[in-house]
């Protein structure tokens, strides 16, 4: 391969993107020529992300290039959403149901008060929520409805996402010609 580009849709703490394009480098290490451009591609990245990903890839010395996309921001840095007076009392009335909502029936040992490693940040898809996004925008408890539910805890594949868009497209034409026969019928 002349390339070969990593795609994640965010890439928050830069944990997970990095462990996964390590595990592949490792087990494809003999197929990949010394020219092989290796390119990592997120939707969006934190500067925190892009932090790690580049300390990591100067430790392993990897040939990594980052393409400059999007820097999501912190939902508690300073003048992005709040001005930089604001941002701790802001900070600590959402605290208060953070904590709340991540200690309700905890599944795992993992914190997601603030997000995942309290990243702070509000990210959502339409197919799915960050876990690094606020808990109480995704978590749901017995007296907290969230705006944006994570739907699962499998990442949807390539295949997954192709699928729903299809469903989508038929759903809309259905829904458009049943509106188009009621209006025809009804005249």
């Amino acid at each position: 391969a002349e390339v070969i580009v990593f795609m994640d849709d965010i890439v928050a703490t830069g944990l997970n993107t990095y462990k996964c394009m390590k595990a592949f480098l490792k087990r494809f290490k003999g197929d990949i020529s010394l020219n092989t451009k290796l390119v990592l591609a997120p939707l969006v990245i934190t500067s925190r992300g892009k932090r790690f990903i580049n300390k990591k890839i100067k430790e392993d010395n990897f040939k990594i290039c980052i393409e400059d996309t999007e820097v999501l921001k912190s939902a508690f840095k300073g003048d992005y959403i709040f001005s930089g007076d604001e941002i701790k009392e802001r900070e600590k009335i959402v605290e208060k149901y953070e904590r709340m909502i991540d200690e309700y029936e905890k599944e795992d040992e993992l914190s997601y008060y603030f997000g995942f490693q309290e990243s702070k940040l509000l990210f959502s898809t339409y197919y799915d929520t960050a876990n690094n996004t606020l808990c109480s925008f995704w978590k749901p408890t017995d007296t907290h409805r969230p705006l944006f539910k994570r739907s699962q805890k499998r990442r949807l594949s390539v295949t997954d996402m192709k699928d729903s868009k299809c469903n989508s497209a038929k759903n809309a034409y259905n829904n458009a010609k049943n509106i188009e026969m009621v209006k025809k019928y009804s005249e």
